[in-house]
Protein backbone atom coordinates (compact mmCIF):
# COMPACT_ATOMS: atom_id res chain seq x y z
CA UNK A 1 0.00 0.00 0.00
CA UNK A 2 2.63 2.24 1.17
CA UNK A 3 4.45 2.07 -2.28
CA UNK A 4 1.32 2.70 -4.47
CA UNK A 5 0.52 5.85 -2.02
CA UNK A 6 4.25 6.66 -2.91
CA UNK A 7 3.73 6.37 -6.90
CA UNK A 8 0.54 8.23 -6.75
CA UNK A 9 1.57 11.27 -4.79
CA UNK A 10 4.71 11.25 -7.30
CA UNK A 11 2.24 10.89 -10.36
CA UNK A 12 -0.38 13.80 -8.74
CA UNK A 13 2.67 16.08 -8.16
CA UNK A 14 3.81 15.76 -11.90
CA UNK A 15 0.71 17.41 -12.75
CA UNK A 16 0.33 20.12 -9.81
CA UNK A 17 -2.57 17.85 -7.72
CA UNK A 18 -2.12 16.74 -4.49
CA UNK A 19 -3.42 13.60 -2.16
CA UNK A 20 -2.48 12.37 1.36
CA UNK A 21 -2.68 9.27 -0.06
CA UNK A 22 -5.70 5.86 -0.30
CA UNK A 23 -6.50 3.30 1.64
CA UNK A 24 -6.62 0.17 -0.88
CA UNK A 25 -9.19 -2.69 -0.39
CA UNK A 26 -7.94 -5.50 1.86
CA UNK A 27 -8.99 -7.95 -0.88
CA UNK A 28 -5.88 -9.10 -3.10
CA UNK A 29 -8.25 -9.00 -6.31
CA UNK A 30 -10.01 -5.85 -5.82
CA UNK A 31 -7.01 -4.17 -4.75
CA UNK A 32 -4.90 -5.64 -7.69
CA UNK A 33 -7.81 -4.11 -9.63
CA UNK A 34 -7.65 -0.56 -8.15
CA UNK A 35 -3.89 -0.31 -8.86
CA UNK A 36 -4.20 -1.28 -12.19
CA UNK A 37 -6.86 1.26 -13.07
CA UNK A 38 -4.37 3.80 -11.72
CA UNK A 39 -0.99 2.71 -12.93
CA UNK A 40 0.10 4.78 -16.18
CA UNK A 41 1.90 2.29 -18.19
CA UNK A 42 1.76 0.80 -21.32
CA UNK A 43 -0.92 -1.45 -22.67
CA UNK A 44 1.30 -4.41 -23.05
CA UNK A 45 1.90 -4.47 -19.29
CA UNK A 46 -1.45 -3.89 -18.38
CA UNK A 47 -2.26 -6.72 -20.58
CA UNK A 48 0.56 -9.09 -18.73
CA UNK A 49 -1.40 -8.17 -15.36
CA UNK A 50 -5.03 -9.28 -16.66
CA UNK A 51 -3.56 -12.84 -17.77
CA UNK A 52 -2.36 -12.97 -14.32
CA UNK A 53 -5.46 -14.83 -13.10
CA UNK A 54 -4.14 -15.28 -8.96
CA UNK A 55 -4.67 -11.97 -7.41
CA UNK A 56 -1.30 -12.00 -5.36
CA UNK A 57 0.60 -12.73 -8.10
CA UNK A 58 -1.06 -9.47 -9.73
CA UNK A 59 -0.56 -7.10 -7.50
CA UNK A 60 3.04 -8.22 -7.66
CA UNK A 61 3.26 -7.58 -11.53
CA UNK A 62 1.62 -4.29 -10.82
CA UNK A 63 4.14 -3.41 -7.64
CA UNK A 64 7.48 -4.35 -9.25
CA UNK A 65 6.69 -1.88 -12.26
CA UNK A 66 5.46 0.98 -9.82
CA UNK A 67 9.15 0.52 -8.05
CA UNK A 68 10.51 0.52 -11.81
CA UNK A 69 8.94 3.69 -12.69
CA UNK A 70 9.10 5.37 -9.39
CA UNK A 71 12.91 6.47 -9.79
CA UNK A 72 12.24 8.08 -12.90
CA UNK A 73 9.34 9.73 -11.85
CA UNK A 74 11.11 11.44 -8.79
CA UNK A 75 13.87 12.68 -10.91
CA UNK A 76 10.82 14.67 -13.58
CA UNK A 77 9.62 15.92 -10.47
CA UNK A 78 12.76 17.27 -9.03
CA UNK A 79 13.61 19.03 -12.12
CA UNK A 80 9.95 20.28 -12.87
CA UNK A 81 10.46 21.22 -8.93
CA UNK A 82 13.93 23.34 -9.89
CA UNK A 83 12.03 24.45 -12.75
CA UNK A 84 9.33 26.58 -11.00
CA UNK A 85 11.36 27.61 -7.85
CA UNK A 86 14.42 28.93 -10.31
CA UNK A 87 15.75 31.10 -13.29
CA UNK A 88 14.69 34.12 -14.94
CA UNK A 89 11.42 34.46 -14.96
CA UNK A 90 10.92 33.12 -11.17
CA UNK A 91 12.69 36.90 -10.39
CA UNK A 92 9.92 38.66 -12.60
Amino acid sequence: GELFNEYLRTYLSLGDQYTRGVSLPDDPGEAADYIAARVETGTAIKQSWLEELRPEARLLLELETIAGDLPDMRQRLAMRRRQKTSGFAVLN
